[in-house]
């Protein structure tokens, strides 16, 4: 106590107008008071709902939609690259590259590979 110059902390907060005469005076004034009944926004009360409705209520589009655009994107991306596996291969068959039963096998496998993540995907 000798330190801070004699100075006490009391146990109990001081009055606003304590405050204010320690201040000066100056520029200090109580909080407005606001009526109830201004129309002013009150924050929201937090709600508990599952996790598909609180995605839909934040993006607003359901999960199933936002799945379906998914899907239809990685499956037009494997239908290219099916395309371009097949051309690939009929192009090497042409210019002498490769055997016709290897370019057969090699455009099977890649149907096979789409239907499969195609059904994984559903």
């Amino acid at each position: 106590m000798a330190e801070l110059g004699g100075c006490a902390i009391g146990s109990t907060a001081p009055s606003f107008a304590a405050v204010v005469a320690a201040a000066g005076g100056a520029g200090v004034g109580p909080a407005p008071v606001v009526p109830p009944a201004t129309g002013l926004p009150i924050a929201p009360s937090p709600i508990a709902v599952d996790p598909s409705t609180a995605f839909a209520m934040a993006s607003g589009r359901h999960p199933g939609e936002l799945r379906d655009a998914i899907t239809a994107i990685v499956a037009t991306l494997l239908t290219l690259w099916l395309v371009w596996t097949s051309q690939s291969n009929f192009l090497a068959w042409c210019r002498g590259r490769m055997s016709f039963f290897a370019m057969k096998t090699d455009i099977i496998r890649g149907c096979i590979v789409l239907c499969v993540m195609l059904v994984i995907m559903q």
